[in-house]
């Protein structure tokens, strides 16, 4: 079969249904019986379980009611009606259900069968979250038990997309271009329908889907630890014991496009990282003292291989596809991904076609809700977007129609807003970039809990620390970016893990303690932008349309 199709936006209201894992979704009849002449017509009627009766007294009829006469009564008896009127039952069990007109003697009965066998459908293939190269062929393969089934239809975002009558229940779609699917099968037997579960896939460019190495078997192992290492000019994937498992990016030397240069941000997303590429400024690092350029933000598979990106490597632009010093992007359970632009001043939604669908400021031209080198954004459960406004020295909770609703400066006390994030508990973990101090504060921005990272043994005078995200067992990860180190620190402000070379103090910008290696993350980090524990999506925005983190499933 051969099926061409484009991402659209509608959705069954039985596959949303579907997707909030209310289960199957299946229809009761409605069986009518009128009551007129001093009868019951049709006197006997034939339901299934679950199925409604309606009896109906038309205008001008005599006084009649509906009594159940079995024992027990099958329902409590109607009132003594005369028309228009109606009286409804739905009948739960199977059996034979008499009943009678108490004020004329006139009979009829209900007759319940057995309801059918409900099959139950499942889609077994691709699974939920599969990313599939443009332009694709993607089989679409279900499983049925539970009752033998006369057809099963797929559809994709609500569209039919085709059917098979026997089993091995499939179909493939072929010609597959860029977009967000929503694959569900429909498995019909004796008359009753049920759906199966969503499971979403997309399909993004394959324009540089060349080369590659396979992933360490330790790939992608919840707990591990994804690191955004910037002058390293790499993203690495490391295993409890700081065994690198996974990396992009060729060094601290390297500067061409097979690197991800500056890199302020990364995030998995299933086998895949996405990752934006700052670039460096100038007069920081000794290996580019003029700067250098990326502008991109990457979508790499576990191969390595990028298959995806927006911006264009080396330049700078607010035009279509074009980026100025991106520094964090996040992938949203819509497969739209949320970027923070930060040399541009604003925060953009880009759809996997590249089209922009919503941007911060949009259409508001007051001053004071203008951005200030924005440094995160985050999607909140409400649909509002956090925004850590860094050198506005805030975190602002914006609605999609460009209104300020909240306002996070930790009581005006901090310098430098380098990221935000919403708690479980309602409360916002903000980075004070300039204090170097990740700081809880509640609703009121009331300060409940603080970490300063400069408080440790040679730290240096100001690491500038750039992400502080609280975990699932309630320890906080801080990227402690000029120390050259990430770390975790409990509730009670104790480091209870590093990763990088212990410091060494040092009076320029960066630490003494840089380094790199491929093996181990334990020999050295080069001012690490970002850190997170894969699998473990707490206070972040999870890249799929998932209930609860990787932790809780």
């Amino acid at each position: 079969m051969k099926f061409t199709f484009r991402a659209v936006k509608t959705v069954l209201a039985a596959s949303v249904w579907l997707a909030l894992g209310k289960g199957p979704v299946l229809w009761a009849a409605i069986a009518n019986v009128s009551v007129i002449n001093f009868a019951f017509v049709p006197a006997t009627t034939n339901i299934s379980v679950n199925d409604e009766v309606v009896w109906t007294w038309p205008a001008g009829s005599d006084e009649h009611n509906v009594t159940s006469t079995s024992a027990p009564q099958a329902w409590p008896a109607s009132a003594t009606l005369n028309g228009p009127a109606t009286f409804t039952n739905t009948f739960t069990t199977a059996g034979t259900f008499p009943y009678e007109c108490t004020v004329h003697a006139f009979t009829g009965s209900i007759r319940v069968g057995s309801i059918n066998p409900v099959p139950v459908v499942s889609i077994t293939s691709p699974t939920a979250g599969a990313v599939f190269a443009a332009p694709a062929a993607v089989t679409v393969d279900a499983s049925v038990t539970g009752a033998t089934v006369t057809s099963v239809a797929f559809f994709t975002n609500g569209l039919l997309a085709g059917s098979a009558s026997a089993a091995p229940y499939s179909v493939t779609l072929e010609d597959v271009q860029v977009g967000s699917y929503a694959l569900t099968a429909v498995a019909t037997a004796a008359g009753v329908s049920a759906t199966s579960a969503v499971v979403d896939i997309s399909v993004i460019s394959n324009a540089m889907a060349a080369g590659g190495t396979p992933p360490s078997r330790h790939f992608n192992q919840p707990g591990n630890i994804l690191i955004a290492d910037q002058f390293n000019n790499r993203v690495i994937e490391a295993n409890t014991s700081g065994e690198i498992v996974w990396s992009f990016g060729l060094g601290p030397n390297d500067f061409s496009a097979n690197s991800i240069i500056g890199v302020n941000d990364a995030e998995r997303v299933g086998p895949l990282t996405l990752m934006a590429g700052t670039g460096t400024p100038s007069g920081v690092i000794p290996q580019a003292t003029n700067g250098a350029v990326d502008n991109r933000v990457l979508l790499v598979d576990a191969f390595a291989r990028p298959i995806w990106q927006y911006g264009q490597f080396g330049q700078s632009g607010s035009g279509f596809n074009l980026l100025n010093a991106p520094v964090q992007c996040t992938f949203l359970p819509t497969y739209h991904i949320l970027i923070t632009d930060q040399g541009n001043n604003r925060i953009i939604e880009v759809t996997l076609n590249k089209d922009i669908v919503w941007q911060y400021p949009g259409s508001d031209t007051n001053a004071s809700d203008q951005l200030n080198s924005p440094n995160s954004a985050e999607l909140l459960e409400s649909g509002n977007i956090l925004i850590a406004d860094e050198l506005n020295n805030r975190a602002i909770e914006v609605t999609r129609g460009d209104v300020i609703t909240k306002t996070f400066t930790a009581g005006g006390t901090v310098s430098g807003v380098a990221f935000a994030s919403r708690l479980p508990n309602g409360h916002t973990l903000l980075t004070d970039s300039g204090h170097a101090r990740a700081v809880e504060v509640d609703a009121n921005d009331n300060v409940v809990w603080e970490f300063i990272t400069t408080n440790s043994p040679l730290s240096i005078a100001a690491p500038l620390p750039t992400r502080a995200l609280r975990l699932h067992n309630g320890d906080t990860l801080i990227s402690d970016q000029f120390n050259n180190r990430v770390i975790r620190v409990n509730r009670a402000k104790h480091i209870v893990a590093s990763y990088g070379l212990r410091l060494e103090g040092g009076t320029g910008v960066i630490g003494n303690n840089v380094g790199y290696d491929t093996t181990s993350v334990d020999k050295g980090l080069y001012a690490p932008y970002d850190a997170k524990i894969i699998g473990d999506y707490t206070g972040l925005t999870p890249p799929i349309d998932q209930a609860n983190d990787g932790y809780n499933q």
